[in-house]
């Protein structure tokens, strides 16, 4: 039954994923592409497909009603942090370019907006780097997992330095986040692929992900925004943990 149930999301997925490409599409094609309607529009299909797949969202922490440009990290378990992140925010996710290869998502958040990464190319994070810093200047908000890759640690591993230097320097607010899902069955790693996981996982009737937004940081040094940052998701994750008594994550490896 599990794979018949996920079978059916999927395919629900499918189909209101294309309807609302269509909607923006058409909007679009009368009035003009907005990059603020596409942002609200992608938020929109967010909140209607999570509880059609199940996913029941615990929030405890809350974000300004207007925070302006900012920079969301999060901690990294899944491809679907982005998408509970992005429930509550309006931002434009940084992501890995395999990504771009998933059929219909790429084209949705490609019309929505992204910035790609390709991770074990130098010019592509130098180009992601830019984008990043143009975005910032652009007062556009940027989404990132600074992390690079999943895992199963329990507190994060080494963040990558560049968007907190470049917030540092234009004096970009930092808001941190935290997100922990009940099982192992939602995270994506290891040798995880897509679609067998999508299925797999979409396949339970609920997926239950607690998340906890943090409070504001500031500062003009790039390093201690970016330990401040880490901190507070390393001591959230370990709260959430602890409350919802999760049983599947590991110690991380001693150095």
């Amino acid at each position: 039954m599990g794979y018949v149930l996920g079978f059916i999301r999927l395919l629900f997925f499918g189909v209101l994923l294309a309807i609302f490409m269509l909607r923006l599409a058409v909007v679009s094609l009368f009035l003009g592409y907005s990059e603020t309607r596409a942002l609200h529009h992608r938020r929109q299909f967010i909140r209607t497909m999570m509880p059609i797949l199940g996913i029941r969202l615990e929030v405890t922490g809350a974000l300004p009603d207007d925070p302006g440009t900012a920079l969301y990290v999060s901690n990294h378990r899944s491809y679907l942090d982005p998408i509970v992140v992005m429930h509550e925010i309006l931002a434009y996710p940084v992501a890995k370019a395999e990504v771009s290869s998933w059929p219909l998502i790429a084209q949705g958040v490609k019309m929505t907006g992204i910035i790609f990464v390709q991770r074990d190319e130098q010019g592509s994070r130098v180009a992601a780097r830019k984008a990043i810093d143009q975005s910032f200047r652009a007062h556009k908000s940027i989404f990132i997992c600074p992390e690079g890759t999943t895992h199963s640690y329990r507190k994060t591993i080494e963040f990558r330095r560049a968007a907190f230097y470049i917030a540092a320097e234009q004096q970009i607010p930092v808001y941190p986040v935290a997100v922990e899902y009940a099982n192992r069955a939602a995270a994506f790693i290891d040798r995880d692929q897509f679609l067998p996981h999508f299925l797999k996982l979409f396949g339970r009737w609920r997926i239950p992900i607690f998340v906890e937004f943090g409070p504001v940081m500031r500062d003009t040094d790039g390093g201690r925004l970016l330990n401040a940052t880490q901190q507070w998701i390393d001591e959230a994750c370990i709260r959430l943990q602890t409350a919802h008594q999760l049983d599947w994550l590991r110690e991380n490896p001693t150095t």
